[in-house]
C-alpha cells in the first residue's frame, strides 16, 4: 500500500487513540473529584466516632481563605459540633482573628454555647470587648455567663460582684460554687464559699475528692488568689490523694507562686519514694516553664537520680532564661517524654537565638531511638513547626538532611504542614518524589497548600491521595481532598454536591444534631 494511503488510514486511528486518552483523563478527573467530595462529606456528616470533628480541625489547620464559603455554610448546620467548627474556621481566617459573637448567640442550647465560648477563649479568638457583648444577651444562660465572667476575672478585667451574685441562686451546684469563688475573689470575703465547704463535710470520700478536684482546678485556671487559703488547707493534710496533691500544687503556683513553692517544699520533704519526688519535680518544672519560679527550690530536688538532677538544673536555669538552653537540651537527651513536653513549653521563654538551638536539638534527638515512637514523633513535629516559624531556612535544612522516605522525613513534613509558612514550599519542591509513599504524599500536600498552581501529574497524584492511595492519615487525606478541588477549580461544584439536599442547613444525611 502506498505511504499516502497508509497515512490516510492512520489519521483516524490516531484520532481515536487521542480521543480515548482524553476520555480516560476526563474519567480519572471525574473519579478524583467524586472521591474528594466523598471525603469532604465525611467531614460535614455526623459520625458516631466523632471523626468529623478531627476532619474539620484538619481543614481549619490549612488556614486556606478558599475554605470561607464552606465554613460559612457550616455555621447553619444542624449539628452543633460541625456548626461550631464553622464558626471557629471563619474566626481563624478573619483578618482580626476574632470570633463573631452573633454566630455563638445563634447556637441553640446552653451546653453548645458554653462549648463554643470555652473553645474561643482557649484559642484566643475572643477579646474582653467580645465577652462583654455576650454578657449583654438577654437569653445568655447561666453556664456560659459564668464562664465569661470567670475569664474576665482571670484577665483581671473589671467585674462587679453584682454581675456574679445572681448565679449564687443557681440550682446547679457547680455553677453556684464557682460563682461563690468569684465572689470571694471580688469581695475578699470567705463567707461566700462556706456553704460549699460545709456540704463537702457531708460527702463520702469518693464524692468529696471528685468535687475538690474540679474546684481546685478551676481556682488555678481562673487565678483566684483569694482562694489560696483553701488550697493551703488542702495541702496541709497529712494524707492526700496524689491527683489532688498535684492539682492543688499546680493551682497554688498559678495563683500565688510564693505560697505555691512553700507548699511544694513541704510535700517534697514528705515524699517517701523516688516516683513521688520525680512527680513533684516535673510539677515545679512545668510551672517554671510558664512563669517566674526562683531557682532555690530546685536544689532540693537533686538526689543523684538523673531525671531529678537534670530537671532541677533546667528548672533553676529558667530563672534566667537566656542561660537555660544548655540545661534544656540535657533534659531532651534523657529521652523522657513528659519532661521533653515541658521543654517545648519552656523554650518559649528563651531569647530567639537560644530557642532555635533547643528546637533543632529536639528534632535531631527524637529519632535516635524507637522507644515510645509516637510520643517522640509528636515532640519532633511540634519542634519543627515552631522552628519554621522562627527560622524557615534552618528548618528546611533539617528536611534536606533527612533520609528519603524515612520516619524523620515524614515527621518533618508533618511539622511543616502544622505551620503556615509559605517558605515550606521551597523545601517540599526540592524533595525527590517518585510515587505515592507517605513522605511523597505529605510533600505533595505541602506543595498544593502553598502553590498557585500544580502540574497535570501533580494534580493527578493529589487526586489519588484524596482517594486513599497516599498512605496518609484521615486528617491529611481530607486536606488533600480540599486542595485537589481547589486546584481542579471544582469548589463550586463540590459545594453544590455537599449541600444539594440540605436546603442551606447542612447535609440532610446527618440525621440532625449529634447526641
Amino acid at each position: 500500500m502506498a505511504r499516502g494511503a497508509q497515512g490516510i488510514f492512520l489519521l483516524p486511528c490516531i484520532a481515536l487513540i487521542l480521543g480515548a486518552v482524553a476520555s480516560s483523563a476526563r474519567a480519572q478527573a471525574t473519579d478524583a473529584s467524586a472521591s474528594a467530595i466523598s471525603e469532604l462529606r465525611s467531614a460535614v456528616t455526623v459520625q458516631r466516632s466523632g471523626a468529623h470533628h478531627d476532619l474539620l480541625r484538619a481543614l481549619r489547620a490549612l488556614r486556606d481563605p478558599s475554605l470561607t464559603p464552606l465554613f460559612s455554610r457550616l455555621t447553619s448546620h444542624d449539628d452543633a459540633v460541625i456548626r461550631i467548627n464553622g464558626i471557629l474556621g471563619l474566626a481563624e481566617l478573619s483578618e482580626a482573628r476574632r470570633i463573631d459573637p452573633w454566630l455563638i448567640s445563634k447556637l441553640d442550647s446552653e451546653a453548645n454555647r458554653l462549648y463554643a465560648v470555652n473553645l474561643a477563649i482557649g484559642l484566643n479568638l475572643v477579646t474582653p470587648a467580645d465577652l462583654r457583648l455576650m454578657l449583654g444577651w438577654n437569653d445568655l444562660q447561666e453556664t456560659p455567663r459564668l464562664a465569661i465572667l470567670a475569664d474576665l476575672v482571670r484577665r483581671r478585667e473589671q467585674v462587679s460582684p453584682d454581675e456574679v451574685r445572681p448565679l449564687l441562686a443557681s440550682t446547679t451546684e457547680a455553677v453556684k460554687t464557682v460563682a461563690a469563688c468569684l465572689m470571694v475573689q471580688l469581695t475578699d470575703s470567705r463567707e461566700w464559699i462556706q456553704p460549699f465547704l460545709s456540704r463537702l463535710e457531708t460527702l463520702d470520700d469518693k464524692a468529696r475528692l471528685k468535687d475538690e478536684l474540679w474546684l481546685v482546678s478551676d481556682i488555678g485556671r481562673y487565678r483566684l488568689d483569694r482562694m489560696q487559703w483553701w488550697l493551703d488547707a488542702i495541702l496541709a493534710r497529712p494524707a492526700l490523694d496524689p491527683a489532688l496533691e498535684q492539682v492543688a500544687i499546680a493551682s497554688s503556683l498559678r495563683t500565688d507562686a510564693e505560697r505555691g513553692v512553700s507548699a511544694w517544699r513541704k510535700r517534697l520533704a514528705a515524699a517517701r519514694t523516688g516516683t513521688e519526688r520525680s512527680r513533684l519535680g516535673l510539677l515545679l518544672f512545668a510551672a517554671a516553664a510558664e512563669m517566674d519560679i526562683p531557682a532555690d527550690p530546685f536544689a532540693l530536688l537533686r538526689d543523684g537520680e538523673i531525671l531529678n538532677d537534670r530537671v532541677a538544673a533546667a528548672g533553676a536555669a529558667l530563672a534566667t532564661p537566656e542561660k537555660a538552653a544548655a540545661a534544656l537540651r540535657e533534659v531532651i537527651d534523657l529521652d523522657h517524654w513528659r519532661s521533653s513536653e515541658i521543654v517545648m513549653i519552656a523554650v518559649e521563654r528563651l531569647p530567639v537565638a537560644e530557642r532555635l538551638g533547643v528546637l533543632e536539638h529536639a528534632v535531631r534527638r527524637m529519632f535516635r531511638s524507637d522507644h515510645r515512637r509516637e510520643e517522640r514523633e509528636a515532640i519532633a513535629i511540634r519542634a519543627i513547626a515552631m522552628l519554621v516559624e522562627l527560622d524557615a531556612p534552618r528548618a528546611l535544612a533539617l528536611l534536606a538532611e533527612a533520609e528519603d522516605d524515612s520516619r524523620q522525613q515524614e515527621a518533618l513534613l508533618m511539622g511543616l504542614l502544622a505551620s503556615n509558612r509559605p517558605e515550606a514550599l521551597e523545601g517540599a519542591r526540592k524533595l525527590r518524589r517518585i510515587g505515592l509513599g507517605r513522605a511523597d504524599s505529605l510533600a505533595l500536600i505541602l506543595i498544593a497548600r502553598h502553590s498557585e498552581s500544580l502540574t497535570a501529574s501533580e494534580l493527578r497524584d493529589l487526586g489519588a491521595i484524596a482517594s486513599g492511595q497516599g498512605r496518609v492519615s484521615p486528617s491529611h487525606k481530607v486536606q488533600a481532598a480540599w486542595l485537589y478541588l481547589r486546584h481542579a477549580k471544582r469548589i463550586e461544584h463540590a459545594m453544590a454536591e455537599l449541600f444539594r439536599s440540605s436546603g442551606g442547613a447542612g447535609d440532610a444525611r446527618t440525621g440532625g444534631a449529634s447526641r
